[in-house]
């Protein structure tokens, strides 16, 4: 199946940048034009190991009462920011130290509101190994829509299939996109070609969050939300599907804040990530 689409051609730097992207400013213990987790604990916090300037952010894994808390970090609020642009790609510069397979997770998407609609997404960026010197890391855009963005939401965590691990932590400094769009042209949309779940945007969420999937052929498809103890909570879908990219949003505004867990199942294909509600 093949899909013809209009996009544009990337050719210019952007503009329009993230804001505090530097990570220069801070009110108290928090990063301005940021939302982090910072509440009973503080797992994200200012430190002066920068790539460039005077100050970078840092994101442990700390003890709340024994048991490891995770930083997250979502660029403006907790929904994103404001961002009209298409550009080509977003850059940062982190470094890690990760313990117990531990792993420094990105996400970056483009969309749409009223109705919410993703309009480009870069690959899930999952390091795993360390990195004792700031490292360049580069997102491309791919994009599903000719239409401008009404919104960033750039997500930053430490996650671990398992449970996170106390200890780990990375830098982050001078986020940055780069290439924007200002020439029309067509290209060809394949296909997927493999079975694959997004991780849910925005991450964390209130009260609703759009997730996102690819199916290469047709298959009976399930998507289930489960709680922490591994009860259900909700069945997003339960159909036979044709191949092709997937959108469903959940709406949670009746539940309590926490983590939960969305499963795909597509034919033989199974795959669980989790998600954060914080009201």
């Amino acid at each position: 199946m093949r899909l013809t689409l209009m996009v544009l051609c990337i050719v210019v730097t952007a503009s329009a940048q993230f804001p505090n992207s530097s990570f220069e400013n801070w009110t108290n213990v928090n990063p301005d034009s940021c939302w982090v987790n910072n509440s009973v604990v503080i797992p994200v916090l200012k430190t002066t190991v920068s790539y460039k300037g005077n100050f970078a952010l840092r994101g442990e894994v700390v003890s709340y009462v024994g048991v490891p808390f995770a930083p997250q970090l979502t660029i403006g609020s907790i929904m994103g920011f404001a961002y009209t642009g298409r550009p080509a790609s977003v850059q940062f510069y982190y470094q890690f130290s990760p313990q117990g397979g531990d792993k420094f997770e990105a996400s970056i998407t483009l969309r749409k509101n009223n109705p919410i609609k993703i309009i480009a997404a870069g690959p899930p960026v999952k390091i795993t190994t360390a990195a004792s010197a700031y490292t360049l890391v580069t997102v491309p855009l791919e994009y599903f829509y000719p239409e401008s963005p009404d919104v960033c939401v750039a997500t930053f965590l430490i996650t671990n299939s398992a449970t996170e691990h106390i200890g780990s932590y990375y830098h982050l400094d001078e986020i940055s996109f780069v290439g924007t769009a200002t020439d029309v042209d067509k290209i060809d949309l394949q296909t997927p070609a493999a079975f694959e779940l997004k991780q849910n945007y925005p991450n964390p969420f209130n009260p609703s969050t759009t997730i996102r999937y690819a199916l290469p052929s047709s298959a009976n498809v399930t998507l289930t939300v489960f709680d922490m103890l591994g009860r259900e909570i909700t069945t997003l879908v339960n159909e036979e599907q044709n191949a092709g990219w997937k959108e469903v949003e959940w709406k949670a505004a009746d539940l309590s804040s926490g983590m939960y867990f969305y499963k795909l199942t597509a034919g033989t294909y199974v795959e669980v990530k989790k998600l954060m509600l914080l009201k």
